[in-house]
This record gives C-alpha cells, sequence and structure tokens, in this order.
C-alpha cells in the first residue's frame, strides 16, 4: 500500500508570486569599438556588457547564449575581434538587471567574503538565493496513510541560502499527472559563481520578463507541468517523518482541480485501489485523465471535494481508537498522529490515567471541529 498525498490547486495559491526581480536598467545602444577586447581567442560564450562605467565578463553556458538569441535581435549581438560577444540594446539590459538582482539584492557582493569569485561553506548563508513557502498542509492519518497539501498562505523569496544542494524525487511515474515510486534523495555539497547565478535567472526567467516566480523557480527552465511536480514532491518530503519517507508514494499533482472532481462519492481505499493497481480501473468523471466510468457501486460517500472524504474517514479512526481508549480521549482528540501502539504503551503506563479523563467529556461532542486542514507548517 503506498502513502498517497494529492497536492491540490489551492497548494499553488502563490505560482504567481516574484520571488526574485532584476534591478531596472537603461537600454543602451552601443558600438562593438566601446569594449576591450584580449590577445588570446576567446570562447563565443565570453560575454561582456557594461554596467555604468564598468565592463562586466561573463562565462554564459551555450543554453543561456541560445536564449537570449532566440528572443532578441541579432543587433544586441556584436562579435568582437577575440571571439568574445558583447551584449547591446536590450539584451545588455536584461542581462544587467540580472547582474544588478545578484550582486545586490541577493547579496552575493557582501556573502563572497574571500572574494574568489564563488560562494562556498559558510558563505552560503549570506546569500539571498532562496525561497520560503508557508503553507497550511496536513499529514491526515497514518493509519489511512494519506496526505493532502493546499492552501498556500505566502511565499517569499531572498532568503539565506544553504552549503549544500538537495535533489529530491520520486523514481516512477503512473501517468503525466502521477508520480508513483520510492523517494530518491541526494545531497552534494556546491559552490556558486557569479556566472552560476546569471545562468540560473537567464534560464529561469522564462517569458524574460525580469521576473522569476514561484512556478518558474520550481520548474528551473522546465515546463509549468514539472514545476508543480517538483514542488509538491520537496514540500511532501519535507513534511513526511522518517519512517514515512521510506514507503512508496503516490503523488497526485491536480494543479487545476480536475483530477479529485473524479473522486466525489468515492471511498479513499477505492482511489487508493485505483492507483495501486488493486481494484477497479476507472474512475467516474475527469475525460481524459484515464479515470472514465469507475464509481464504487456500493457505500458510495456523498461528498464534494475530496478532502471532505478524507477528513470523514480519519473521524472514523478516531472514534474507534477513542472507543477502543476511552481514557485517553483527550489524548486522541488533540494529536493527529497518535498510534494504537503508541496508546497501548500509555496504557501500559498508567492503566486509569485520570488526568486524561476528567476533561474529555466537553470534548466529546466538539472533536475536530477545526478540520484537520486548519494546521500551519512551514515547508
Amino acid at each position: 500500500m503506498s502513502l498517497i498525498t494529492f497536492a491540490e490547486d489551492t497548494f499553488y495559491n502563490t505560482k504567481n508570486t516574484a520571488v526574485f526581480k532584476a534591478q531596472d536598467t537603461q537600454k543602451v545602444q552601443r558600438d562593438a569599438s566601446e569594449f576591450s577586447t584580449s590577445s588570446t581567442r576567446q570562447a563565443s560564450t565570453k560575454v561582456k556588457f557594461i554596467n555604468g562605467e564598468e565592463e562586466v565578463s561573463l562565462n554564459l553556458n551555450q543554453e543561456s547564449l541560445k536564449i537570449l538569441k532566440d528572443n532578441f535581435n541579432t543587433s544586441d549581438f556584436l562579435s568582437l575581434k577575440d571571439g568574445s560577444t558583447a551584449l547591446n540594446g536590450s539584451a545588455a539590459a536584461f542581462v544587467e538587471g540580472w547582474y544588478k538582482d545578484i550582486m545586490n539584492n541577493r547579496n552575493f557582493t557582501v556573502a563572497d567574503y574571500d572574494n574568489n569569485g564563488k560562494i562556498e561553506n559558510k558563505e552560503f548563508y549570506s546569500l539571498k538565493n532562496s525561497v520560503k513557502d508557508v503553507a497550511k498542509n496536513q499529514n491526515l492519518s497514518k493509519f489511512y496513510e494519506a496526505v493532502t497539501l493546499r492552501e498556500a498562505v505566502s511565499t517569499q523569496g531572498y532568503q539565506a541560502s544553504s552549503p549544500y544542494k538537495e535533489s529530491i524525487s520520486i523514481n516512477g511515474n503512473l501517468d503525466g499527472r502521477t508520480k508513483q515510486g520510492s523517494f530518491d534523495y541526494s545531497s552534494t555539497k556546491q559552490s556558486l559563481s557569479l556566472d552560476d547565478l546569471i545562468n540560473e535567472s537567464i534560464r529561469m526567467d522564462k517569458n524574460l520578463d525580469g521576473t522569476i516566480t514561484r512556478l518558474e523557480y520550481a520548474a528551473n527552465g522546465q515546463s509549468d507541468e514539472k514545476g508543480y511536480e517538483e514542488w509538491a514532491t520537496k514540500a511532501l518530503y519535507e513534511l513526511l517523518d522518517e519512517d514515512s519517507r521510506k514507503k512508496i508514494q503516490t503523488l497526485v499533482v491536480d494543479y487545476d482541480h480536475t483530477i479529485t472532481l473524479a473522486f466525489d462519492g468515492m471511498y479513499l481505499e477505492d482511489i487508493r485501489n485505483y492507483y495501486d493497481g488493486n481494484g477497479l480501473r476507472n474512475l467516474s468523471g475527469a475525460s481524459g485523465l484515464g479515470l472514465e466510468n469507475l464509481a464504487s457501486q456500493t457505500d458510495r460517500i456523498e461528498t464534494e471535494k475530496i478532502d471532505n472524504i478524507l477528513d470523514t474517514e480519519l473521524l472514523d479512526e478516531k472514534d474507534s481508537l477513542v472507543n477502543e481508549f476511552p481514557e485517553f480521549k483527550a489524548l486522541i482528540e488533540n494529536n493527529e498522529n497518535i498510534s494504537r501502539s503508541e496508546l497501548l504503551k500509555l496504557r501500559e503506563q498508567n492503566k486509569a490515567s485520570k488526568e486524561y479523563t476528567k476533561n474529555s467529556q466537553d470534548n466529546l461532542q466538539t472533536q475536530f471541529n477545526k478540520a484537520m486542514f486548519q494546521t500551519d507548517l512551514s515547508v
């Protein structure tokens, strides 16, 4: 049985929030004679532009140079005698804007303590090149192995970075919107140069508007669909505990709220069976998603959203625990992750805990009035 997770459309509420923004610059027309040249042959990816009175040289990669040449006029690229390229006009203003953002807003100048042109080790803690999300997510139930990622609250860019670069993915696909497999995680020590950050910014700013949105940051130059997947995968990994991370994961990326509409009236177990391949193979509705014509013919739950289904089953689990461990009612009601094994241990330690039973009666009628999705977690 896999741990099934739904990343709902509301989880991506901040997808258009700007997390990094190029500084304003002036478009200036220049001539090749205004740029210095080297006595040795340079690569065409050696790019120069004028920042104020200063000439700046960068080593772009082939991908970045192609992006620029595909989107700006040919007159914006001046071929110099040494083989390098001088930027002019709009192309120069675009690169200069990201250069200023990195040097100033992202704090590269200050973070590079030893002035070797690279951010290394503890210098990363002064580099503001990361993003922080705050979302209302809830690990619904370890018993039911279900998680929902939903309701983004805020996203902020220009956050302190880490010396370690993480790679987090789920190593299997069920379809274009669903990943199923185990987590692949790696962490390597990194070093970032100014060139690296310029190349990254050009790649992420897909529409070249001088702004990197939260979704563009997650996509890292790839498709929006890939961005939604990467965003949810990282959030899920950070939300789960060590044991849960070891399980087979099923991540359903429902960024446009089309998939969960197919699950109206379904038990969670029917939905899980569809994804795990243990039961019926189709679900009602959602034409084109591979979910056609499947609905449980008995014991349907009439509901409008998948989170209502999961909440109902979570309450069933809590009611079952309360029935079995009435002396621990208050503890069960106020701890969404309490397990049967933990309660058995508590019973062995204190078979008749008056502390928990005294105030539990009043709480019975109001258990889970604060729905599971109202817990704030930072991811």
